[in-house]
C-alpha cells in the first residue's frame, strides 16, 4: 500500500509544476491580454490554493513583479489591484518578496495615471494592515532615500503610521 502514496505525490508535483509553468508563461507573454489572464489565474490560485502560491512564492513573483510595472497601463493597474487583494490572503508568506514588491509599488506612486497611483496607494495601505510592520518599516525607511515627489510624501505618511504602530512594542527599532 505505500506505493500508491509515492505515486500520488509524484503526480501531484507534476501537476503543480504544470500549473506553475502555465502561470509563468501567461505572466511573461508578449500579448497584454494573456498577461491579464495570467494575473487573473494568479488571483484564482491565491483564492483557491494559497499554499501553492506560498510554497512557490519566489518563482511566481519573479514572473509577477514585472507586471507591477508593465508598460501596458491596464496590465500595470490590474497587477497592482490584484496584489492588494492577495496581501490579506498571503500575509507574511510574502516576506521573501516584500522588498521587491515595495520597490516596484512605490515607483508607481509617481504615476500620472490616477488608476495606477490609486492602486499603488491601496497596496501600501493593505501592506500596513496585513504584513509584518517591522519588516515594512525597515523596507520603507530604506526606500525613502530613492524616491521623490508624490512617492516621497506617500511613503513618509505611511512611515509615520508604522512608527506609531511599531514603537510601543519595539522602540529600539524605531
Amino acid at each position: 500500500p505505500p506505493q500508491p502514496m509515492i505515486r500520488r505525490s509524484s503526480l501531484c508535483s507534476v501537476e503543480v509544476m504544470e500549473k506553475l509553468k502555465e502561470l509563468n508563461k501567461m505572466l511573461v507573454a508578449k500579448e497584454f491580454q494573456i498577461r491579464m489572464k495570467g494575473i487573473t489565474l494568479l488571483m484564482e490560485h491565491c483564492k483557491n490554493n494559497p499554499q501553492l502560491v506560498l510554497s512557490n512564492i519566489i518563482q511566481i513573483f519573479d514572473a509577477f513583479i514585472p507586471r507591477l510595472q508593465d508598460p501596458n497601463k491596464k496590465v500595470n493597474q490590474a497587477a497592482l489591484e490584484s496584489i492588494a487583494s492577495m496581501i490579506p490572503v498571503l500575509k507574511d508568506g510574502l516576506s521573501p518578496v516584500v522588498v521587491s514588491v515595495v520597490i516596484v509599488v512605490t515607483d508607481n506612486l509617481n504615476s500620472k495615471n490616477s488608476g495606477i497611483y490609486s492602486a499603488a496607494v491601496k497596496v501600501l495601505d493593505q501592506m500596513i494592515i496585513s504584513l509584518d510592520k517591522v519588516l515594512l518599516l525597515q523596507t520603507l525607511a530604506n526606500r525613502v532615500r530613492f524616491v521623490s515627489g508624490q512617492a516621497l510624501q506617500d511613503i513618509t505618511d505611511r512611515l509615520s503610521v508604522l512608527v506609531a504602530l511599531v514603537y510601543p512594542q519595539k522602540h529600539q527599532i524605531v
